[in-house]
């Protein structure tokens, strides 16, 4: 006698229900987390790829509702030529809700946007845009930035050594005393920082002990989160 055939679809549709129900139980979870360690922190929106938005990303969007009114959402076209591109490729969208047929529906509505940078962004971006090799003349403003620092510290070091110099030969009796000369260089002396004082090593080592303390709760963070990361 042969089995009678068992319907799966309950089934596969109560997997779907329970994992989708850990999901947002998961996602809860982890933005009471967030909110304690950054109380001042709100949830604006969230991010995908594609070139235009879908049925999933509303559907992910909607959840995003449950913890923000109106949240925006962000979605990046990899598909677009960065050197035929004027604009960065991405949109910036907002959810409207319009009657259709009697119900209200959700929809995605595109907005403008104008991105603010500071001095050191645009510096990097500039870098990034315009990055060069040693076969081309082209080059970014960071690097003629740090080529501007790095000659000016070379060309300190090299009148530094020149003064070091006279005064030995000062003091071994190679080349006479000159004291307005000597005066100003202990002047000059006096402005140079002292490297090896007390305060600069105490101040150095708080930064060092501050950022190795940063790297290992980046450490810890990334990998309690991957222990937490419910498995599919």
């Amino acid at each position: 006698m042969k089995a009678p055939a068992r319907d799966t679809q309950p089934q596969r549709s109560l997997y779907s229900y329970a994992h989708a129900v850990a999901r947002r139980r998961f996602k809860s979870k982890q933005n009471k987390l967030i909110r304690q360690v950054f109380p001042k922190y709100d949830l604006l929106g969230w991010y995908s790829i594609g070139t235009h938005p879908t049925e999933s990303d509303m559907a992910v969007h909607k959840q995003i509702l449950n913890h923000n009114e109106s949240p925006l959402f962000i979605q990046l076209n990899p598909l677009i030529n960065p050197s035929l591109a004027k604009d960065l490729p991405l949109h910036v969208y907002e959810s409207v809700v319009d009657l259709v047929d009697g119900s209200n529906t959700h929809k995605f509505a595109k907005q403008k946007y104008k991105i603010e940078t500071g001095e050191a962004e645009r510096i990097a971006l500039d870098h990034v845009a315009t990055a060069s090799n040693q076969d081309s003349d082209r080059g970014s403003t960071l690097i003629a930035n740090l080529t501007t620092q790095r000659n000016a510290i070379k060309m300190l070091h090299s009148r530094i050594q020149i003064l070091k110099a006279y005064v030995r030969d000062v003091e071994n009796g190679t080349i006479p005393r000159d004291h307005e000369l000597m005066r100003q260089i202990a002047s000059i002396c006096q402005r140079l920082p002292a490297m090896n004082s007390t305060e600069f090593q105490q101040k150095i080592l708080s930064d060092y002990n501050d950022i190795l303390l940063g790297s290992y709760l980046a450490a810890i963070t990334k990998g309690a989160s991957a222990i937490n990361e419910p498995r599919n």
